[in-house]
């Protein structure tokens, strides 16, 4: 195997944008490319910035490498002539002797991740310098043997990608049904109020120090309330507490969990529902508990009442930032809650369930494909110079 150093392959090319060229190509910036994964953010809209700042061009042949904070990341082939930030690095291979996607894969490999991390300068922002950068050392072998490498990323990539596209296309499905389902209930007005169809009232939860943390009874965290239908608890911190605690913070199947607080305005107000437990849990001081009474309505019903559009809305409306964004107990309560029979509801929850052991079937087939994408990656990269 022969190994060579960065430079000697390819180029750093900074060459800056014309006015005008900023203003009729697609501008990227590092909020467009997805951390981790060597793709673009689903928001990227292929459109001009017209913001007064200096850009890089870059071309089909580039490939583009975020130098900030490069822990996250961030690196993409475009299909496309563009502009993008000067954070962002377009990269020339020299295609004579180094394969673009080959390439773009020895960046994505955690061997060159971590170098990168531990080779930055700036404590609040940290980079990685480009000379830095052209100093690394890659893997080269023969031009036929990277594009065979490079052919079985693209696939294993191109699997994850179509993983990914399944999911998210699954994710609308809920939403869909909802609606066709609920849709004349919500547009019509209601005097009735989530206070009205709970069970008891709304608590925040439990506060404990991080050293109490490790063993002991496990506690569902702000984390744990995204991404699924129902919260994931085969992996939640652990927390050792006494039986009044528990009693007071006990969570159990049905409980809907709002985050009471987030850093990002987006994650407050976030909803999930607790599914059947093998142990007593509870809920930290972040997320306020709601019990609903099942007599009126169906938990699984009001978990997505809340988290459509509609029930967005008014959990918005209702929210402060100041240095963290609040949602308040009494904003819960008076949020607007349309009651269709409740014999609607439980048909809508049967299909709730039916859908989450699909995902279930996603997730993991997502899961096996990233597992492969970067078992591949590992054993083409892994080995020491």
């Amino acid at each position: 195997m022969n190994y060579v150093e960065f430079g000697e392959v390819a180029e750093i090319d900074r060459t800056v944008a014309s006015e005008e060229e900023c203003k009729t190509l697609a501008y990227v910036g590092l909020e467009h490319i997805k951390k981790e994964t060597g793709r673009f953010a689903p928001e990227f809209a292929h459109a001009p910035e017209m913001l007064l700042a200096s850009k890089f061009k870059f071309t089909p042949r580039h490939i583009l490498y975020g130098k900030l904070r490069p822990y996250l990341n961030k690196v993409v082939r475009p299909t496309f002539d563009g502009v993008c930030s000067t954070d962002i690095l377009p990269i020339l291979p020299d295609e004579t002797q180094l394969d673009r996607t080959y390439l773009w894969a020895i960046f994505l490999s955690p061997k060159f991740v971590a170098w990168a991390s531990a080779n930055v300068s700036g404590a609040n922002l940290p980079r990685l310098d480009p000379k830095r950068l052209e100093e690394y050392v890659i893997p080269l072998p023969p031009l036929p043997e990277q594009h065979r490498i490079a052919a079985l990323l693209a696939k294993a990539d191109r699997l994850r990608r179509t993983r990914g596209y399944a999911a998210q296309l699954s994710d609308t499905f809920l939403q869909a049904v909802f609606v066709r389902m609920f849709g004349d209930y919500i547009a019509a007005d209601t005097d009735t109020r989530f206070q009205d169809v709970l069970a008891m009232p709304l608590q925040n939860g439990f506060f404990e120090t991080n050293d109490k943390y490790g063993s002991g009874t496990p506690v569902v965290w702000v984390d744990n309330l995204y991404h699924t239908i129902s919260i994931d608890t085969t992996n939640l911190r652990r927390v050792q507490t006494d039986e009044e605690a528990i009693k007071k913070y006990e969570v159990v199947e049905g409980d809907l969990l709002f985050t009471r607080s987030s850093l990002v305005r987006e994650g407050v107000g976030q909803v999930n529902i607790v599914p059947e437990l093998e142990e007593r849990t509870m809920f930290e001081s972040h997320i306020i508990r709601a019990r609903v009474n099942q007599k009126k309505v169906n938990p699984f019903f009001i978990l997505e009442l809340f988290r459509s559009n509609f029930g967005r809305t008014f959990i918005m409306r209702g929210a402060h930032t100041a240095t963290m964004t609040t949602v308040q107990q009494d904003t819960i309560e008076e949020l607007r809650c349309p009651l269709p029979p409740l014999a609607h509801q439980q048909k809508f929850a049967r299909v709730v369930q039916q859908f989450e052991r699909l995902r279930a079937q996603q997730r993991e087939a997502e899961r096996q494909a990233e597992h492969l994408f970067q078992t591949l990656l590992h054993r083409a990269f892994s080995r020491d110079v």
